[in-house]
């Protein structure tokens, strides 16, 4: 299934965006989440993107970024958390950005 996030992934969204991502989890067993459209992220946000990757493993489940906006990378490459985002395979954006 094909997912879009919001523009802010900042802790004043964090609750219903967690919920949502779990619901995403709950009713599909891959997830290709088009991320071209966060402009703000904090380390809430991260928390909740952390926490729904860690989940969809835990699952057995695919999770992968199909579209990525410069923002949410710098977040991922600053914390280096690469390997946890864009460890999954079938990641084209990893491979567009070398």
């Amino acid at each position: 299934m094909k997912v879009q996030l919001t523009r802010r992934l900042e802790i004043s969204g964090v609750y219903q965006e967690t919920a949502r991502y779990a619901e995403w989890l709950q009713k599909n067993d891959e997830l290709e989440i088009d991320a071209s459209l966060v402009e703000r992220v904090d380390a809430a946000g991260i928390q909740a993107l952390t926490t729904l990757f860690v989940n969809a493993k835990e699952a057995g489940k695919r999770v992968f970024f199909c579209a990525l906006s410069p923002k949410l990378d710098e977040a991922i490459r600053i914390l280096e958390l690469d390997a946890l985002f864009y460890g999954a395979p079938l990641h084209a954006v990893s491979a567009e950005r070398h």
